[in-house]
């Protein structure tokens, strides 16, 4: 019987920059600032892979529209991305099919899936890796740190109210020395789809589903990092995602493009 080849070159070396989009807290919208900046930076001109690591909730292939499309291993037994929209993809929802089904690893096994998502997946040659991580601040947030060894920085997402949450985040990053672009304020107001801010007809106060102040800002102060600014929730975004088009329209997409040129400045 043929022996079956393992992966045992890393990937990531021809790789320019290795960005991290983290939240710690689940429900901050990670995914969809990792797409919009993963598709801002190709609209650039860049090479941009995107690799989805929320293993038990891997929805990039969702937001993209690729659930149709499987990955696949090439000669060399590393994973082959799905390339959409001028991204390399990889997610793990291209290959855990039942949607109903609980997809349940160990611990070990959900670092090793990790590092190999990073490090054995045929990325080719890519300006960045925009690392979409998992909610949390353990195993497999530091399994992404040691596959990585360098990460070249970090964007943190919080709501208006997750600022607790969001301070872990700052401190992981702290911790393991990687440096933080900034913090983008997340469902920071309500949005209509013609682009206004909703009105309560009663007693005519703006739709704030999460509160507001400027509790975010007054933190990113306090830690010495840049302000990117908010990203609103925007009633027609599933409609918008489900037609194929998860790109934030042009008045939230600000942050995403402030973020990007940060990148491109160090570069």
């Amino acid at each position: 019987m043929k022996k079956v080849s393992t992966p045992s070159r890393d990937e990531t070396a021809n790789i320019a920059k290795k960005v991290l989009v983290m939240g710690v807290k689940g429900g901050t919208g990670k995914s969809m600032v990792a797409v919009n900046l993963a598709l801002e930076l190709a609209r650039r001109g860049h090479k941009v892979g995107l690799v989805d690591i929320d293993i038990d909730s891997s929805n990039e292939g969702e937001i993209l529209r690729v659930m149709d499309r499987t990955m696949t291993l090439d000669d060399d037994r590393n994973f082959v991305p799905v390339e959409v929209k001028g991204i390399k993809l990889f997610s793990m929802g291209l290959f855990h099919r039942e949607a109903d089904k609980a997809f349940t690893k160990t611990g070990e096994q959900n670092r090793q899936i990790v590092r190999d998502a990073i490090k054995h997946t045929a990325w080719g040659k890519l300006d960045y890796l925009i690392l979409d991580a998992p909610a949390g601040s353990s195993d497999e947030i530091r399994a992404v740190i040691e596959a990585i060894e360098t990460l070249d920085g970090a964007i943190i997402t919080t709501q208006p109210t997750t600022v607790v949450d969001c301070q872990r985040a700052l401190q992981v990053c702290s911790r393991f020395f990687i440096p933080v672009y900034g913090i983008i304020e997340n469902m920071a107001y309500g949005m209509t789809e013609c682009g206004e801010r909703p009105i309560c007809p009663k007693c005519r106060k703006e739709f704030d589903p999460f509160g507001k102040g400027d509790v975010v800002k007054r933190l990113a102060k306090r830690y010495g990092v840049l302000y990117l600014g908010q990203v609103p929730l925007i009633s027609d975004m599933p409609a918008r995602v489900s037609k194929g088009d998860p790109t934030l329209p042009p008045v939230a997409i600000d942050p995403i493009k402030l973020v990007a040129d940060k990148m491109e400045a160090k570069e």
